[in-house]
């Protein structure tokens, strides 16, 4: 129990320094996917449009010419991550909080 918590510690304060979602993620995402992943990782619910347009602006994630196909409904735009700018941001941390 205590090595589970110890664990759970520590990948949540790497969450807010390093984008570790890349690993975890599918390839596409929509932004309403990296924020859910983000708020069951880190415990806490996120602003709907703040966090991802952090990532956005960031340029952490970029957008996709492709849409989920779901019907009749508003189809969510694909994004990925930038291999570049993860991979700096992997080595040289950033805040996500």
């Amino acid at each position: 129990d205590e090595m589970v918590r110890e664990a759970l510690f520590t990948m949540r304060m790497h969450l807010y320094h390093f984008p570790i979602g890349k690993n975890l993620l599918p390839p596409k995402f929509t932004l309403k996917e990296i924020r859910q992943f983000y708020e069951v990782m880190s415990g806490k619910q996120l602003n709907a449009s703040n966090f991802p347009n952090k990532l956005i602006s960031l340029g952490l994630i970029v957008k996709l010419d492709e849409k989920r196909n779901i019907g009749a409904h508003r189809s969510p735009t694909y994004y990925k991550f930038d291999d570049e700018v993860y991979e700096g941001a992997l080595s040289e941390g950033l805040v996500l909080a």
